[in-house]
């Protein structure tokens, strides 16, 4: 029995990808084999090793975690806020020149705008039937005629930040709409 097992041994060691089994299995002179026993048991206690101290690390659960806070003043947030409604309906309505460009989108698109005013008759400022959006044209139009204001007098057709914002807050503190 022990000469089936010393050739299984051999054919081991000889197809084997553990590289130092071969080395020692086809060594002639004792020297070599010797010289492979230890070099292979050395690898081999060296994994041991290696297996055991990770195991350890890994069972100890330590985590080192390094976390730095720093603290400054933060500054008030740049915030802008877009109205699209650029003029008061109280003082378009008051202007024929304005009003006339809200009725005349309000006929083109037939919107029904409930407004205190009739409407009216003029013809029309330009065209609806351009192959242009007939709000673009509108729009287009409404900015055109704002520009024959001044500046003083757009502010104050304007609609106040009191009016829409409604309250503001900062980390806690009350600011102002400015």
């Amino acid at each position: 029995m022990s000469a089936t097992f010393g050739a299984k041994l051999r054919d081991f060691a000889g197809y084997t990808s553990i590289h130092g089994f071969r080395r020692i299995a086809d060594s002639v002179f004792i020297l070599r084999k010797v010289f492979w026993i230890c070099a292979l048991s050395a690898s081999f206690g060296m994994c041991v090793f290696q297996v055991y101290r990770l195991s350890l690390q890994f069972i100890s659960e330590g985590v080192n975690t390094k976390v730095s806070v720093t603290y400054k003043e933060l500054e008030f947030p740049a915030v802008t806020i877009c109205n699209l409604n650029p003029l008061k309906l109280s003082d378009v309505l008051q202007k024929p020149e304005l009003f006339q460009i809200l009725n005349e989108t309000d006929n083109a698109f037939g919107i029904g705008i409930d407004y205190p005013y009739p409407k009216t008759s003029l013809p029309y400022t330009v065209p609806y039937d351009t192959g242009a959006s007939p709000l673009h044209t509108a729009k287009e139009v409404f900015r055109l005629r704002m520009g024959s204001y001044s500046k003083d007098e757009i502010i104050n057709m304007s609609i106040p930040m009191q009016d829409f914002i409604l309250s503001c807050r900062y980390q806690g503190a009350v600011c102002e709409p400015t």
